[in-house]
């Protein structure tokens, strides 16, 4: 699933920039150590409660094993054998390549002209060299 975290501002805007932030937690009490109030924490990372999900969207039967995020794209492969480009942030399908077997790695660069260039591997031991002009 590709999901996007977002908070809505009281104008109705969505606010994707710094969204996590750093809280402090309570400490667990121990029976030996439980005190009425408590006055000890640790630090955690963990998301304002206010964030929703913004866009969520199937793009994959199997698990997914890259994903690279692009200016203006999005590039995503699976155990599915599929590798997919995305337009950014319409979400539409630009391009499909499927290989022989389970995606295992994919790596991204921009070749002349700005021209998108992949090198993908299965789990057959297979390597792609694709590019997206």
């Amino acid at each position: 699933m590709l999901w996007k975290l977002a908070r809505c501002t009281p104008e109705g805007e969505w606010e994707t920039s710094n969204l996590w932030q750093k809280t402090e937690m309570p400490e667990t009490p121990t029976p030996e150590t439980a005190p009425s109030v408590q006055d000890s924490s640790t630090d955690s990372w963990s998301p304002p409660p206010q964030l929703r999900t913004q866009q969520r969207k199937k793009i994959h039967s199997g698990s997914v094993t890259a994903l690279h995020v692009l200016p203006g794209l999005l590039v995503t492969a699976s155990k599915d054998r599929d590798v997919k480009l995305w337009e950014r942030p319409s979400m539409q399908l630009l391009g499909l390549f499927q290989c022989e077997a389970a995606v295992s790695c994919l790596e991204p660069w921009l070749g002349p002209d700005s021209t998108l260039q992949l090198a993908v591997g299965d789990t057959l031991g297979n390597v792609y060299f694709l590019s997206w002009e």
